[in-house]
Parts: structure tokens; C-alpha cells; sequence
């Protein structure tokens, strides 16, 4: 395999790692195993890596203030950890 090749490779497996991490950890909020401040931090951290990770976090981020909201504004409730012991 030649080196342009296995760049895009790589970049093309990097953007589905970060999506894929993206949709875990809204689906660990939307469940409540993770509370929203938890799930804002990953994604803030995510959100540093490059803009254009950052313009790709955005949507998320809106959705988790929307859940948040959805939470009476609590943001470190987390009522799906309960199910978990």
C-alpha cells in the first residue's frame, strides 16, 4: 500500500472512531448511565482535537443542552445508573 493510500485510510477511520464516540456518549446521556456535565466534558475534550472536530461536536452538544434542559436543568443526574448495580 502506498502512502497517500493508507493517509486517507487512516483519516477515513479516525472520523468513524469520533463518530462513533460521539454517538456513545449521547447514548450513555440519553440513558442516563452518564449525567449530561459527564457527557459535555468528553465531548469538550473531543471538541479540542481540531476544528474540525469542533464543528462536529457542536450538534451533540446542543442535543445534551437540550437533555439537560429535558432534566429540569441537572445536569449531573444520571437515573439510568441506578439499573446498573
Amino acid at each position: 500500500m502506498d502512502e497517500p493510500d493508507s493517509g486517507a485510510e487512516a483519516a477515513r477511520r479516525a472520523l468513524a472512531v469520533e463518530n462513533t464516540l460521539h454517538q456513545l456518549i449521547n447514548r450513555l446521556a440519553e440513558l442516563g448511565l452518564v449525567s449530561v456535565d459527564d457527557a459535555m466534558w468528553m465531548l469538550d475534550h473531543l471538541s479540542k482535537t481540531s476544528d474540525l472536530s469542533a464543528a462536529r461536536v457542536s450538534p451533540s452538544m446542543t442535543h445534551l443542552k437540550r437533555l439537560k434542559a429535558l432534566r429540569g436543568g441537572d445536569a449531573s443526574m444520571a437515573p439510568g445508573a441506578d439499573r446498573l448495580g
